[in-house]
């Protein structure tokens, strides 16, 4: 389409810019949010570990008990902090999902506009081929007429 350019092109190019920027941190948000849901089954896991250890056969000194309990302590805030950080993300996530089908939806939005200008353009260009073909069979039909006259 070399005769008419297309006015919004700019901005169909910055949707689609737009649209694969959205979309690269949604992945990233996923892969945070897989990181840290698997963070956490592993500090569930190290708890359930080390309370098989602690009832298991023989009985623990006191050094070793305050020692794992504390342990235990660390791994519960840790887990609390990574279940609130998956939640976090999980919002982020919904936020970021809204964002991407929004600019998508204005995307199409421009790329019909565009559909319908090269649609109207090319109408335009066969009513003007018409036109000049229309001409020449006139004017040719006239120089026949004239010439048979003569």
């Amino acid at each position: 389409m070399s005769g008419a350019e297309f006015r919004l092109e700019s901005l169909l190019q910055f949707a689609d810019q737009l649209v694969d920027l959205l979309t690269l941190e949604l992945s990233t948000l996923e892969r945070s949010l897989k990181t840290a849901r698997e963070d956490l089954e592993a500090c569930r896991q190290e708890q359930a570990a080390v309370l098989d250890r602690l009832a298991g056969p023989g009985s623990p000194d006191a050094g070793m008990l305050a020692t794992a309990y504390a342990y235990l302590d660390w791994l519960g805030r840790r887990a609390a902090r990574l279940a609130a950080c998956a939640g976090e993300l999980e919002a982020a996530i919904s936020r970021k999902r809204d964002e991407l089908l929004a600019a998508e939806k204005e995307r199409r939005m421009i790329l019909r506009l565009k559909e319908e200008f090269e649609a109207a353009w090319r109408a335009g260009l066969r009513r003007r081929e018409q036109q000049f073909l229309d001409e020449q069979a006139g004017s040719g039909w006239l120089r026949r007429r004239r010439g048979a006259g003569e």
